[in-house]
């Protein structure tokens, strides 16, 4: 009798411990499982934001574009825009409770003073917006950043020679980054494109700024140029198809 009884004492902590091990594997099963589906979910939110985000750069982009190739600029494009945008998104993530909301949209041109060996004027084409997400599926609130577009010009033009037109042009993009990919049909001298000029030619280098800042300086030659204008215009259009128009009086080098 004690022999069953103690038999039964073992059979009993041993399903106690079976049932004790059985537990704590579906806990550590179950707290696996948990993270990482919370960790997926994030994933997936982070990539929705990081979506909205460059979305939103390329429609600033696309909007500063559409702005300067139109001689009948419409300065509301910017706006306009990002109320399409709005209401797309809320299409595209459905179930996710995506709203997007703006401030501070401002488009156009502009000039800024600098010090440069090219020029002591930036004439810039520029757009930006202040944008905000919320995710309420997820509780994400307040998420903000800042969209923008800019291209500017520094130039300088001088005669040399008798009637050859040299320009110098630096040009960049945000941050002060050099546009590096421009060919000759990227530029307009007085309407017209550098590709008309006959033996116009295109050539480049990089150049350590008087404020420290390294430049790329597009060299723009065009040979015996008649009538010798006192003022040229220049034109940039760059990859993003947009527009900067700079100026300069021409002195006699």
């Amino acid at each position: 009798m004690r022999i069953l009884k103690q038999t039964n004492g073992q059979f009993i902590i041993i399903a106690v411990l079976m049932i004790a091990i059985m537990m704590v594997s579906i806990a550590g099963v179950m707290y696996s499982s948990v993270t990482y589906y919370r960790h997926e979910r994030w994933e997936e939110y982070l990539t929705i934001v990081d979506n909205i985000k460059i979305s939103s750069s390329h429609l600033v982009e696309i909007s500063l574009a559409n702005y300067t190739s139109d001689a009948r600029a419409d300065n509301n494009v910017l706006i306009k825009n990002l109320n399409k945008w709005q209401k797309n998104l809320t299409k595209a993530y459905p179930g996710f409770g995506v709203a997007l909301t703006y401030s501070n949209a401002t488009i156009g041109n502009g000039t800024q003073s600098v010090e440069s060996l090219t020029g002591d004027t930036t004439y810039f084409s520029s757009a930006s917006a202040k944008l905000n997400i919320d995710i309420t599926s997820v509780g994400l609130k307040g998420y903000t950043f800042v969209a923008s577009a800019f291209l500017g010009v520094i130039l300088n033009a001088t005669y040399t020679n008798g009637d050859d037109l040299l320009i110098y042009i630096a040009v960049e993009k945000e941050d002060l980054t050099p546009v590096t990919n421009l060919k000759k049909d990227s530029f307009f001298v007085n309407g017209l494109s550098l590709s008309n000029y006959t033996n116009s030619k295109l050539t480049h280098f990089y150049q350590m700024d008087i404020e420290n800042v390294l430049r790329i300086v597009y060299r723009i030659k065009i040979p015996n140029l008649t009538p010798k204008p006192s003022n040229v215009i220049v034109a940039v259009v760059d990859s993003r198809s947009i527009k900067v128009i700079g100026n300069s009086t021409v002195t006699q080098g």
